[in-house]
């Protein structure tokens, strides 16, 4: 239940209830498993990443990239958009930061990217 049998992906009504969980600090987490808000908030920050890098550009060499710095509405915008897109980096940076520190032992799995079993066997998983 609570996915698309179409495309076998979470539907819209499963990643709001996770988002609410999320939100009440009530999702259950797997480590090694990434549910439907975090896989959003990580492809968020990617785009985001994408849009510093324009608008960058585009107040870095205005003039150079005057049809970039046009898109993003001229100069005066690009600017507000570079800032609110740093912000939002900056946000995610803080978010993960603000984990470590009330879960200490997530800080290994988030540098490697896996679980680490401390003094025990790891389950073969399949």
């Amino acid at each position: 239940m609570g996915h698309s049998a179409a495309w076998g992906r979470p539907s819209c009504w499963h990643a709001a209830a996770i988002s609410t969980a999320a939100l009440r600090f009530r999702l259950p987490h797997d480590p090694g498993v990434y549910n439907a808000v975090q896989r959003l908030l990580y492809v968020a920050v990617l785009l985001i990443g994408i849009v510093v890098v324009l608008s960058g550009l585009a107040i870095w060499k205005p003039v150079q990239f005057a049809p970039l710095t046009a898109l993003m509405g001229g100069y005066d915008t690009a600017r507000i958009v570079y800032f609110l897109a740093m912000a939002g980096i900056a946000g995610f940076v803080a978010v993960h930061l603000s984990l470590v520190v009330l879960v200490p032992t997530t800080l290994p799995t988030m540098i490697i990217g896996r679980e680490i079993h401390f003094g025990r066997n790891p389950a073969v998983k399949p």
